[in-house]
């Protein structure tokens, strides 16, 4: 299984931003944490397909774990 490591960010309001650090320029953005991880796993087989759309080599997006390794 592979694991993302995700860059969040919360705001005072309770929104949050994660950032794929592994897959730049996949961003999910949602009105609470918990929203936007739910959000993970769609931007990211979105990010994937559009990626193979533009010619680059990529894996289908199978299962994966997604890890908080930033925060702010």
């Amino acid at each position: 299984m592979t694991t993302y490591r995700v860059a969040v960010t919360k705001r005072p309001d309770g929104s949050a931003d994660g950032w794929l650090i592994d897959l730049p320029g996949c961003r999910a953005t949602a009105s609470s944490f918990e929203a936007m991880t739910e959000l993970l796993p769609v931007v990211t087989g979105d990010h994937l397909t559009w990626l193979a759309r533009q010619g680059e080599a990529v894996s289908p997006f199978t299962p994966a774990e997604f890890k908080v390794v930033e925060e702010s």
